[in-house]
């Protein structure tokens, strides 16, 4: 779990919208690397000609990526993807724990 740090419904509501944020640019790198890795191979290994918005996909992923394999880039992306979701399911869990704790809070005289 990286710092969730948050103690109001606030500043929860503030970190859903900057992991939404963060998850979804991630998931359209994911799929763009995908995309990209497919017509990589198509081009190389199947010796076929790509259309143009397929070639302006396939530099897209390749500047995306850097140096390095579209596969293995796309490898990384998705595990990050995979620890965001964990994490946000510990900030759920830890936002309804302090829900809980300020309900009984306020019905103690």
């Amino acid at each position: 779990m990286t710092n969730i740090t948050f103690n109001s419904k606030e500043t929860y509501l503030a970190y859903r919208s900057a992991w939404k944020v963060d998850y979804k640019k991630l998931s359209a790198e994911i799929r763009t690397l995908r995309l990209s890795d497919r017509f990589y191979q198509r081009k190389t290994f199947g010796q076929r000609a790509l259309t143009e918005s397929e070639e302006r996909r396939l530099a897209d992923g390749l500047r995306l990526c850097g140096p390095g394999s579209l596969s293995f880039n796309r490898l990384n992306r998705s595990k990050r993807a995979n620890q965001m979701l964990a994490e946000l399911k510990e900030a759920k869990l830890e936002a309804q724990r302090q829900y809980l704790a300020r309900k009984e809070a306020r019905m103690k005289p």
